[in-house]
């Protein structure tokens, strides 16, 4: 089954490294896109001045729990790749959202 995971985290008062990883961050996840075969469509967006990143990728997985896992793994591997540290990552403010991704092709299927 393939899953639509949105990750969000607020990192507040570090837009300037927020804005300066961003690029790299995209890229490494791109790279971790391409070496991954259970890795898809891999984006990020964020807005700089409230502090706000969103990653979203699409992950092959048998449930709900591994596509979160994976997902949550490979963000975390991808700020590892560009320098980043995540210590204290399991206790940050991140909304991990998880979509059955044949559930989302039909919220857009009638637009």
């Amino acid at each position: 089954m393939r899953y639509l995971i949105s990750q969000s985290v607020h990192a507040p008062g570090r837009t300037e490294a927020l804005e300066a990883a961003t690029d790299a961050l995209m890229a490494a996840l791109a790279d971790l896109e391409e070496a991954d075969p259970r890795v898809n469509d891999v984006d990020l967006g964020g807005n700089y001045l409230t502090g706000h990143a969103d990653v979203r990728m699409l992950i092959d997985a048998d449930n709900e729990g591994e596509a979160a896992l994976y997902a949550f793994t490979t963000l975390r591997t991808a700020i590892h790749a560009t320098g980043g540290l995540t210590p204290g990552w399991e206790n940050a403010t991140v909304q991990l959202v998880v979509t059955r991704e044949d559930v989302t092709e039909d919220l857009y299927a009638d637009a």
